[in-house]
C-alpha cells in the first residue's frame, strides 16, 4: 500500500506538470517534496482509507437512492429521511472512532467546490457549505477511493488524516463521496506531513 501511495503522489506530480493554461504556458507548480512515510503513519492512513471504502460500499444502493431523494426534495436537513441518513453515518463514526464522517456532492462541475450535505459533526456546518476541491475528493468522485496526501487540523485544532470513497446509487451512478476525518496525533512528530 505504501508503494501505491508513493505512485499516486508521483502520478499526480506528472499530471500537474503536463497541465497548461489557456494561453499554452505551463502553470506554476509548488515544489513538492517526497517524504518517506513512517510505517506507523502509513498503517493509520491505510486504515482510514479502508474505513472509507468499506463504509461507502455499505451506502451503495438503497441509502444512496434515499440520499438522491433528499437532494431532489430541496428540503435539505428538513427532509423526512435525513435523520436516518445521518444516523447511518453516526453509527459508522462511533464504530471506527473517526472524528467526523460526512458526504460531499459536486453540485456544480464548473466551480472549484464540492458541497457538504450529510454531516456527523457535533456542530454541523450549513447544508451546501462549499469545500475547496482536494485531490482525494476528485479521485473519489471519479470512482477511485483515496486518502489525502497530508494530515491537516480540523476547526478544533485536532490533527486528522482524511480519506474519500465514492457512493453509488442503485443505477451505478456516483451520487456523492463519503469522507472520513480520522484523528492522527502521531503525525505531530512529522511536521513535514502536516498541511499548513
Amino acid at each position: 500500500m505504501r508503494s501505491i501511495f508513493k505512485a499516486v503522489i508521483i502520478l499526480t506530480i506528472i499530471m500537474l506538470s503536463a497541465c497548461t493554461s489557456v494561453d499554452g504556458s505551463k502553470e506554476e507548480l509548488e515544489d513538492v517534496n517526497e517524504y518517506t512515510i513512517p510505517n506507523e503513519i502509513q498503517t493509520i492512513i491505510d486504515k482510514v482509507e479502508n474505513f472509507a471504502i468499506n463504509y461507502a460500499l455499505q451506502l451503495d444502493g438503497e441509502w444512496a437512492d434515499e440520499y438522491v431523494n433528499c437532494l431532489d426534495s430541496e428540503q435539505a436537513r428538513d427532509y423526512k429521511g435525513y435523520a436516518n441518513l445521518k444516523a447511518t453515518l453516526d453509527q459508522f463514526r462511533i464504530e471506527c472512532g473517526a472524528d467526523r464522517i460526512y458526504v460531499l456532492t459536486d453540485m456544480n462541475t464548473d466551480d472549484d467546490y464540492f458541497e457538504l450535505t450529510v454531516d456527523t459533526s457535533k456542530q454541523a456546518e450549513e447544508w451546501m457549505s462549499e469545500y475547496k476541491i482536494e485531490e482525494h475528493y476528485l479521485s473519489a468522485n471519479k470512482g477511485v477511493p483515496q486518502a489525502s496526501v497530508y494530515a491537516s487540523k480540523n476547526h478544533e485544532g485536532l490533527l486528522i488524516w482524511s480519506a474519500s470513497a465514492p457512493i453509488y446509487d442503485s443505477r451505478g451512478n456516483i451520487v456523492g463521496i463519503l469522507n472520513i476525518d480520522y484523528p492522527i496525533p502521531e503525525i505531530e512528530a512529522y511536521p513535514e506531513l502536516i498541511k499548513e
